[in-house]
């Protein structure tokens, strides 16, 4: 929903946690809406096993996103095997995977239109596309 200036009402969300039921919930998020409710680089990735702001870090083979790298807008979204996010708009970055403070590792996905914005999806969420 958008107020006069064209944003949404909604601001400063970072993240979106489906956990909170035993339902299956499912989300679609484009690329838009994060960059206008999501601020940006709240979760600076450091370089492998280095704590970025907030407790970030890349595990795995890492990835290349850092606190002086691009200004992404940025949305975690926290979830089970049954919660279900669609990616349509979004590529899952293949090299690496990213921990929050919990341990808790997620996957990385950045705008396929290369807007500055990054959906940070709990490795356990189904994913699904719809063209």
């Amino acid at each position: 929903m958008g107020n006069i200036e064209g944003a949404s009402r909604i601001n400063s969300v970072e993240r979106i946690d489906l956990r909170t039921d035993t339902a299956s919930n499912q989300i679609t998020l484009r690329v838009a809406d994060v960059l206008d409710m999501a601020g940006s680089n709240w979760a600076n990735l450091n370089t492998l096993d280095t704590l970025g702001a907030g407790g970030w870090q890349n595990v795995g083979a890492g990835t290349s996103f850092s606190a002086s790298g691009v200004k992404y807008h940025q949305v975690a979204i926290d979830g089970t095997s049954v919660d279900r996010v669609n990616t349509s708009g979004w590529t899952l970055q293949t090299t690496g995977t990213v921990m929050d403070a919990n341990a808790v590792v997620y996957d990385v996905y950045l705008a396929a239109s290369n807007a500055p914005a990054m959906m940070l999806v709990q490795h356990d969420i189904v994913r699904f596309s719809v063209p």
